[in-house]
């Protein structure tokens, strides 16, 4: 089971890789806002929230098994 928590991981960190890279970064900056807050640091929030989440999910549930 360990190994395939490592794969997730690894699965993991190259979502966040690509999700923080250049070129997906690109599509958030732009001058809009919601809510009144500003597009760009909200999605980057949002995007990192995300990926703590399924993080921690992920540590939870390798650690159950």
């Amino acid at each position: 089971m360990k190994g395939r928590l490592t794969q997730w991981l690894a699965v993991l960190f190259v979502a966040g890789c690509l999700l923080f890279g250049f070129p997906l970064l690109t599509l958030w900056d732009r001058e809009a806002t919601l809510f009144g807050l500003p597009l760009f640091p909200l999605g980057l929030f949002i995007v990192w929230g995300i990926l703590i989440v399924a993080l921690a999910c992920l540590m939870e549930r390798g650690g159950r098994r």
